[in-house]
């Protein structure tokens, strides 16, 4: 049966008979030799009790079990959902985290992987679903023509662009043989951390009494210092959430010119700030040469699956180098297709990341009134948090999520800042899967208070 035809009132057979001797030697060992005679073997046991319980030779009574009970393994996929069902939650943390993807085939909810959750539309995968058969057969088009879309809806001259199978493409090309000091905030994204050499990377630490903001002044000295001659920034910032202020963006770009320091901005997560694309830093590429601007269209356009991402940058040799490293059809055909039509629906996706900034916004709010929760302010489309110490760490948290609520979060411990082991980042899914992450930490946490009462009680009455 097609699974939109799957409703509440129908069962899957768990194969599992209990027959009488009866009806095995008598109705059902004559039935099945008729069919055996006329050559019928590829027939189904349910065929045959379904002709038995027509014809009233035989009461069947069925027993109802649960799904959590019960896996059929058929194939690899199957044999891997199974194993992962019968694992503990340690094992499926380690399971999850060694993937990077594919959650969605996990009996599990995710607020790990980030992108919009209320886009794309309806009506644009329906264009896409029409012409499945052309898209998996036929070759993409190259790099220019894809391109040449993809500038056209940011308002970019192409020759500024490179088109990327997802930002995680770029980064070690951008960054690939860096010979001088290189500066990235912590806490980041790790990619940008594990492809610059160690000897050359300098952590610039965000301060958490400062809001994990980025003062100016600070790391234009920073960049002096250590006469770096890279810069990344993440602005909004992944896992902290918060942007960097277009005065404070602008000051850092034209004291790191003067420097002779190229800055890498990452702006993935822009159009979920108050202000929109209007925060993106792609009409000043002209002013800064030094500026080269990543963007995954992945997180934003909630189109992982597909992996879209760009670059956008002055600096001619800068995209050359690129451009000479990616493959003529790194872009497959349905990503391509996806760029053809998006211009068309530049509305609905401006309507998709307003929602998601009010869901944000709320769920921000929602786990600020969890008792042994700080949950920081973000200009994305996920909250940074802080456990207290005294309600035990991170990775106690997500272990607990993962085992008593299905629920995977981004556990941050290792991240490179103090107290790393009590920080974690939850995706917003909506508003009715927020409400539902928010009530599980409550209860984990409330649980975890319990038995800390309870030891204490214990300890004390031990004393007396």
């Amino acid at each position: 049966m097609p699974d939109k035809e799957i409703g509440p009132q129908h069962y899957k057979t768990v194969n599992f008979y209990r027959i009488s001797g009866q009806f095995a030697t008598g109705w059902l060992k004559s039935r099945l030799q008729a069919k055996v005679d006329k050559g019928d073997l590829s027939g189904y046991y349910e065929t045959a009790f379904a002709e038995a319980i027509d014809s009233g030779v035989e009461i069947f009574e069925a027993a109802i079990v649960s799904e959590a009970d019960w896996f059929e393994v058929d194939n690899l996929n199957d044999l891997d959902i199974a194993e992962f069902q019968l694992m503990d939650a340690e094992q499926r943390l380690k399971h999850l985290s060694s993937r990077h993807g594919g959650y969605w085939r996990y009996p599990i909810k995710d607020f790990c992987l980030l992108y919009n959750f209320h886009y794309p539309p309806r009506k644009l995968l329906a264009h896409i679903s029409a012409r499945l058969e052309q898209l998996v057969r036929e070759y993409p088009s190259s790099q220019k023509q894809i391109t040449d879309f993809l500038s056209q809806y940011y308002g970019i001259d192409p020759s500024l662009v490179v088109t990327a199978n997802g930002v995680s493409e770029l980064i070690p090309i951008v960054l690939e043989g860096i010979s001088e000091p290189v500066i990235i905030p912590t806490p980041s994204f790790n990619e940008y951390e594990a492809v610059v050499p160690k000897a050359l990377l300098n952590q610039f630490q965000l301060r958490e009494d400062e809001g994990f903001t980025i003062d100016p002044d600070r790391l234009l000295s920073e960049i002096e210092e250590v006469k770096a001659k890279h810069l990344v920034l993440i602005t909004p910032n992944n896992p902290t959430g918060n942007a960097i202020g277009e005065a404070a963006l602008h000051k850092i770009l034209s004291g790191a010119r003067e420097l002779g320091c190229q800055v890498i901005v990452d702006e993935s997560f822009v159009d979920f700030q108050t202000n929109g694309r209007s925060e993106s830093l792609m009409n000043h590429l002209l002013r800064y040469p030094n500026l080269a601007v990543l963007l995954s269209l992945s997180k934003s356009h909630g189109i992982g699956g597909i992996r879209l991402g760009m670059l956008a940058s002055a600096d001619a040799d800068l995209i050359a180098r690129v451009r000479a490293r990616t493959p003529i059809w790194n872009i497959n055909a349905l990503a391509e297709e996806y760029i053809r039509l998006y211009s068309s629906f530049r509305k609905e996706y401006k309507v998709s990341c307003e929602l998601v900034r009010q869901e944000t916004d709320q769920l921000a709010d929602d786990l600020n009134k969890i008792d042994g929760i700080k949950a920081y302010p973000s200009d994305a489309n996920f909250v940074f948090c802080k456990i207290d110490r005294e309600y035990g760490s991170a990775r106690g948290l997500t272990l607990r999520l993962l085992n008593d609520h299905s629920i995977y979060i981004k556990d941050c411990s290792g991240k490179t800042m103090p107290d790393a082991d009590l920080f974690f980042r939850v995706a917003s899914r909506g508003r009715a899967d927020n409400s539902e992450l928010a009530s599980a930490i409550n209860s984990v946490l409330r649980s975890t208070e319990k038995i800390v009462n309870k030891m204490i009680t214990v300890q004390y009455a031990q004393s007396l």
